[in-house]
C-alpha cells in the first residue's frame, strides 16, 4: 500500500471471518496494526496522501486511487448494512428472509466483485467465492 516513516504498510487481502462477515481493510506490517475505515473521514484520498510518506504506484496511476477510495467508501457501506442485519438477527432470534437474502446476497455477490476491482488495481486475481458457511436463502 505504501511506506510511513520509513516501514512498509500492507493491504491484507479480504478474508471471511467468525463464519459471517468479510474482514476487509487492515492495514499494517510486523509492528503496527490499523484499518482503513480510520480514513475515511473527510476527504479520504486526501487523508491517504497525508498519511504515507509514500504511496503505492499502482494507486497513483490514472485515476486508480479515486477508484480505490469509492470502492472502499462502499464496501463500508455494505459491511455496514450486513453487519447490522446480521446482528439485529441474532439479538431477536428471528431471521426475515428478505433481508437475509439481502445480506447473502452483499456477502456472496456485491463484496466479492467489488474486491475483484481492488484486485485489478493492485494486479492481483484471487477468488472470494469461498463463504460457503453462509446460509443460502433463496
Amino acid at each position: 500500500m505504501g511506506i510511513v516513516e520509513g516501514k512498509r504498510i500492507y493491504l491484507s487481502k479480504p478474508s471471511w471471518d467468525c463464519g459471517w462477515y468479510w474482514g476487509v481493510g487492515y492495514l499494517g506490517n510486523k509492528h503496527c496494526h490499523y484499518h482503513l475505515s480510520s480514513f475515511i473521514e473527510g476527504d479520504f484520498k486526501e487523508n491517504l496522501l497525508n498519511h504515507f510518506d509514500k504511496i503505492s504506484s499502482k494507486l497513483l496511476k490514472k485515476d486508480n486511487l479515486d477508484k480505490f477510495c469509492e470502492l472502499f467508501i462502499e464496501i463500508y457501506k455494505l459491511r455496514k448494512f450486513s453487519d447490522e442485519n446480521h446482528i439485529q438477527n441474532i439479538e431477536k432470534l428471528v431471521v426475515i428472509p428478505e433481508i437475509a437474502y439481502k445480506v447473502n446476497h452483499i456477502n456472496r455477490v456485491k463484496l466479492p466483485a467489488i474486491f475483484k476491482q481492488i484486485d485489478k488495481i493492485f494486479g492481483h486475481e484471487m477468488d472470494y467465492n469461498r463463504p460457503g458457511q453462509l446460509p443460502v436463502h433463496e
